[in-house]
């Protein structure tokens, strides 16, 4: 049900829950990057600046535009 398996992240790391520590910039920031797995299976590591913007305009993979019809990588 997935459109774009290769482009639907399902899954990220982080290292805080969510909230920022000393020498973090907090999980929602736009900056830093993370590994991230898709729908396809593949994992790839990228900065936040590449995830596409969320319904609340962060890199948030649990509120994509158009939900699982919809893209996190442009």
């Amino acid at each position: 049900m997935v459109a774009y398996p290769a482009r639907k992240a399902i899954s990220a790391e982080w290292l805080s829950n969510h909230e920022k520590f000393a020498g973090d910039c907090g999980f929602w920031s736009w900056d830093g990057s993370a590994n991230y797995l898709f729908a396809d299976g593949h994992v790839k590591f990228l900065r936040r600046r590449q995830i596409s913007p969320a319904v609340n305009d962060l890199p948030d993979i649990n509120l994509t535009k158009d939900g699982i019809a919809g893209k996190d990588l442009p």
